[in-house]
């Protein structure tokens, strides 16, 4: 499965006056800039999924990010009973956990 993704980053709090103990820094400044790239996700099952992708980015900030990650899902499923009545069912609720 391929995966296209983009974006567009604005720093907002681009013209900020920083100072540490009483001394200012260095302008710390972001212009804005666009990220556009494409990755793929393989799901093997239903524990695991992987994936790698690479962005561009142009503007502000110029390169190529190269990410990858892996999700492993540990435990199981625990099955629901099944009801005879199925009008009951639809209407009821399990509570988890009430705060």
């Amino acid at each position: 499965m391929n995966i296209y993704g983009g974006g567009m980053v604005w720093n907002i709090m681009d013209k900020t006056d920083a100072t540490a103990d009483g001394i200012k820094l260095p302008e710390m400044h972001i212009k804005p800039y666009i990220k556009y790239g494409v990755g793929v996700q393989k799901t093997v099952g239903d524990r695991f999924t992987g994936f790698l992708q690479a962005m561009v980015r142009n503007g502000g900030r110029n390169g190529v990010v190269l990410s990858m990650g892996f999700r492993w899902t540990i435990g199981k499923d625990k099955k629901t009973p099944k009801n005879s009545d199925k009008k009951s069912s639809a209407n009821s609720k399990t509570v988890v956990k009430s705060l």
